[in-house]
Protein backbone atom coordinates (compact mmCIF):
# COMPACT_ATOMS: atom_id res chain seq x y z
CA UNK A 1 0.00 0.00 0.00
CA UNK A 2 1.29 3.47 -0.88
CA UNK A 3 0.13 6.99 -0.28
CA UNK A 4 1.23 9.68 -2.69
CA UNK A 5 0.87 13.38 -2.06
CA UNK A 6 0.83 15.48 -5.18
CA UNK A 7 1.19 19.26 -5.37
CA UNK A 8 0.89 21.71 -8.25
CA UNK A 9 4.02 23.82 -7.90
CA UNK A 10 4.57 26.69 -7.55
CA UNK A 11 0.88 27.39 -6.74
CA UNK A 12 0.84 24.94 -3.81
CA UNK A 13 4.39 25.58 -2.62
CA UNK A 14 3.28 26.46 0.92
CA UNK A 15 1.25 23.24 1.26
CA UNK A 16 4.16 21.24 -0.16
CA UNK A 17 6.62 22.72 2.34
CA UNK A 18 4.20 22.08 5.20
CA UNK A 19 3.91 18.41 4.20
CA UNK A 20 7.67 18.03 3.71
CA UNK A 21 8.42 19.63 7.10
CA UNK A 22 5.70 17.86 9.10
CA UNK A 23 8.26 15.67 10.84
CA UNK A 24 10.22 18.71 11.94
CA UNK A 25 7.06 20.33 13.33
CA UNK A 26 6.32 17.13 15.25
CA UNK A 27 9.86 17.09 16.67
CA UNK A 28 9.65 20.71 17.82
CA UNK A 29 6.32 20.13 19.56
CA UNK A 30 7.60 16.94 21.19
CA UNK A 31 10.79 18.66 22.39
CA UNK A 32 8.77 21.59 23.80
CA UNK A 33 6.49 19.16 25.64
CA UNK A 34 9.50 17.33 27.08
CA UNK A 35 11.08 20.63 28.14
CA UNK A 36 7.91 21.62 29.99
CA UNK A 37 7.64 18.14 31.54
CA UNK A 38 11.21 18.39 32.84
CA UNK A 39 10.66 21.90 34.20
CA UNK A 40 7.76 20.55 36.27
CA UNK A 41 9.27 17.19 37.21
CA UNK A 42 12.64 18.53 38.28
CA UNK A 43 11.48 21.72 39.97
CA UNK A 44 13.41 22.46 43.13
CA UNK A 45 12.38 24.12 46.36
CA UNK A 46 13.75 27.35 44.86
CA UNK A 47 11.44 27.13 41.84
CA UNK A 48 8.56 29.58 42.25
CA UNK A 49 5.25 27.73 42.51
CA UNK A 50 3.66 30.20 40.09
CA UNK A 51 6.29 29.27 37.48
CA UNK A 52 5.54 25.54 37.75
CA UNK A 53 1.79 26.21 37.64
CA UNK A 54 2.16 28.37 34.51
CA UNK A 55 4.27 25.72 32.78
CA UNK A 56 1.66 23.08 33.67
CA UNK A 57 -1.16 25.26 32.33
CA UNK A 58 0.65 25.71 29.00
CA UNK A 59 1.41 22.00 28.79
CA UNK A 60 -2.21 21.13 29.52
CA UNK A 61 -3.35 23.53 26.79
CA UNK A 62 -0.91 21.99 24.33
CA UNK A 63 -2.31 18.52 25.06
CA UNK A 64 -5.89 19.79 24.83
CA UNK A 65 -5.14 21.25 21.39
CA UNK A 66 -3.46 18.05 20.26
CA UNK A 67 -6.34 15.90 21.50
CA UNK A 68 -8.94 18.21 19.97
CA UNK A 69 -7.23 17.72 16.61
CA UNK A 70 -6.84 13.97 17.07
CA UNK A 71 -3.07 14.24 17.30
CA UNK A 72 -0.83 12.27 19.61
CA UNK A 73 2.84 12.72 20.49
CA UNK A 74 3.12 9.11 21.66
CA UNK A 75 3.49 7.69 18.15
Amino acid sequence: MKAILEFDLPEEQDDHELAVNAGKYYSVIWELDQYMRNQIKYATADTPELYSEAIQMVRDELWDLLNHNNLNLDK
